[in-house]
């Protein structure tokens, strides 16, 4: 298992690039005829001026944070006349349209995860707005329809508002545990269904955010985070501080449930709790705001009412537990090691100086790791891309997993019992499919992978090539294209990259870009280090790591996309973001924009970060 897995992007070299659109062929003469000037909707200047240190700082725009108001609500609506004014005037748009729908509506699935003695995996048949939980047992067995439905989300809502948001499932893959949102609130609320039977439990907790949560062994309950109740009226726009964590027992009312830790001494710690794959420990990390260094305590399970240990009392790095073996705690960290090592940490002497390094920090940084079958499987990014290495917990290299070409994983999951896992992968020619891996011998195979509509993957090829900045940096290239394909410098190509936030953008299938590349267009993209240590991107999953889960969080609170680095967002943009990041809520000040603490529903915007024509 890993208790912090998927820490999406804290590379040292996160990406930068450009995204160059050549012509479309069946577009050009549409494109071709003038385009009359636009007459911009009126944004009046308000005359708010807030003062910074002495300093300043006029905000007349301050006006458009209220969105509801009617004047947002007129000038965001006549903005998206005059575009849609425009777009419809694009000659070809029905044709593309069906193309990127055709390619668009392919199977989806998730990696299946082991509890007891079933599979757990959502699908999607490329048309449903959520994708459906399913249990199987044998991955054998065929196709879908070999599994049994556990759950659907699409049926929870006649007008789809209700969204599957967290899910924790027992050890023994009796109990499914999974949280629910409404209209696009950040509140969840948690519900037990039976796996056997598709019923539900009668336990419901509320008032809790973001975080997932962990079963006990025994099956008992679960430990999950939540915020005191806000007052009646203000569930959407309090402030929540003082963020708890609980132990909900099975049987009992939301009321009953034990207070198991908490920080008072500033509003804005975060806390989460996992138990380890043995059920021996449960691991509480908190970390103050937005900041990616963070505390770990350890709880003895096996004896009531032990007390709650530091292990690292104080956040001077990231510390993201993996699992434990025996007493023997194994922590991916950044101490004393910028692109990542796992160490191994004593319970019984936990002090710095009997520190031991399980996987030392080498030239790729340690994307993520988890323990499964009894080896540490470590997920780097090796020039942008995943490669993953099988270790013994002693440190030994027992081998490199065999990937399908250059691509990204996902969804490395296990636990320390399994004999096999599986994985997700994805390139810019491969969409995302999922693997079997046997922990024996590492051999891999397919499980499932889509049939595209109008595209097929085998046709197409993506290699890397380096070259160098301006500043003498090693810049890591990659170029995909039809085989064959001869790199003369006249083709069509899409210049694609991204920079800022130590964000780095791995290989990932688009669409979009499939569809382009059935009309002959050619994808380039370029990498450029860029040595910034701020906030990851966003990872999802059961065992994101802290900091991924810290900045989801601050995303989902501050209205912010979640599907991207941060700087997709308007706020972002704002230099007021950072002055507000760095007082940590302590002022009571939040971004412009930016509700936290709060819901914000609707008036998520995104922006590209650089855009340019070129020909190859």
């Amino acid at each position: 298992m890993s208790i912090r897995h998927k820490d999406a992007c804290h590379s040292l070299v996160p990406l930068l690039g450009i995204y160059a659109l050549l012509t479309v062929p069946n577009l050009e003469p549409a494109m071709a005829a003038p385009v009359a000037p636009f007459t911009y909707p009126l944004a009046p200047r308000g005359t708010q001026v807030d003062e910074y240190h002495g300093v300043k700082v006029p905000d007349p725009y301050r006006w458009m944070e209220d969105i509801d108001s009617p004047d947002t609500r007129t000038w965001v609506a006549a903005q998206g006349q005059l575009s849609r004014e425009f777009l419809d005037t694009i000659g070809g748009r029905d044709s593309m349209t069906q193309r990127l729908r055709d390619i668009w509506n392919f199977e989806r699935w998730t990696p299946p995860v082991h509890h007891g003695g079933n599979w757990f995996f959502t699908h999607n048949d490329g048309l449903q707005n959520q994708s459906v939980v399913f249990v199987i047992k044998d991955l054998g067995a065929g196709e879908v329809g070999a599994a049994r439905l556990l759950l659907d989300p699409n049926t929870l809502s006649a007008d789809g508002t209700v969204a599957l948001r967290e899910r924790a499932i027992s050890a023994d893959g009796r109990l499914f545990a999974y949280s629910l949102s409404e209209a696009g609130s950040d509140w969840q609320v948690w519900r037990v269904r039976d796996v056997a039977t598709g019923q539900d439990l009668p336990d419901t907790l509320k008032w809790s955010k973001v975080d997932g949560a962990s079963w006990r062994k025994d099956g008992s309950g679960f430990y999950y985070t939540a915020y005191d109740p806000p007052r009646e009226g203000a569930a959407l726009k309090a402030a929540n501080e003082y963020e708890k964590l609980y132990f909900h027992r099975l049987g009992t009312p939301q009321s009953d449930d034990e207070l198991i830790y908490t920080r008072t001494d500033n509003p804005g710690w975060l806390v989460n709790g996992t138990v380890t794959d043995d059920g021996h420990f449960l691991i509480i990390q908190a970390s103050l705001g937005t900041d990616i260094r963070n505390t770990v305590l350890v709880q003895d399970l096996s004896k009531p009412h032990a007390p709650i240990v530091p292990v690292i009392p104080a956040p001077t790095a990231t510390y993201d537990v993996i699992d434990a073996v025996g007493d023997l705690l194994l922590v991916r960290t950044d101490d004393t090691a910028p692109k990542h090592r796992i160490i191994g940490i004593d319970l019984a002497n936990p002090a710095p100086a009997h520190w031991r390094t399980v996987v030392a920090e080498g030239r790729d940084t340690i994307d993520a790791a988890t323990f499964a079958g009894g080896q540490l499987l470590v997920h780097r990014l090796k020039d942008a891309h995943s490669t993953v290495q099988r270790y013994a917990t002693s440190g030994k290299l027992l081998g490199d997993l065999d990937l399908p070409g250059i691509g990204t994983v996902t969804g490395l999951e296990g636990h320390a019992e399994d004999a096999e896992i599986c994985y997700g992968f994805s390139g810019f020619a491969t969409p995302p499919s999922v693997f079997r891996v046997n922990l024996d011998d590492g051999s891999v195979s397919l499980w499932r992978t889509p049939r595209l509509k109008g595209f097929v993957p085998a046709e197409y090829e993506t290699h890397q090539v380096f070259t160098k900045s301006k500043d003498g940096t090693r810049v890591p290239i990659f170029i995909t294209a039809r085989k064959g394909t001869k790199l003369d410098g006249a083709n069509p190509t899409i210049l694609y990259g991204y920079g800022g936030f130590n964000a780095s953008v791995t290989p990932s299938f688009s669409p979009l870009i499939a569809a382009m590349g059935a009309d002959g267009w050619s994808l380039c993209r370029r990498q450029f280090a860029r040595r910034r240590r701020v906030r990851p991107r966003l990872a999802r999953g059961r065992h994101e790591t802290a900091k991924a889960k810290r900045v989801r969080r601050l995303h989902r609170r501050c209205g912010l996309p979640e599907g991207g680095a941060l700087d997709q967002s308007e706020s972002a943009r704002d230099p007021r973001w950072f002055q507000w990041r760095a007082s940590r809520r302590r002022r009571g000040r939040t971004a412009p924009g930016c509700r936290c603490g709060g819901d914000r529903p609707s008036g998520r915007l995104g922006y590209a970060a650089l855009s340019a024509i070129h020909r190859g």
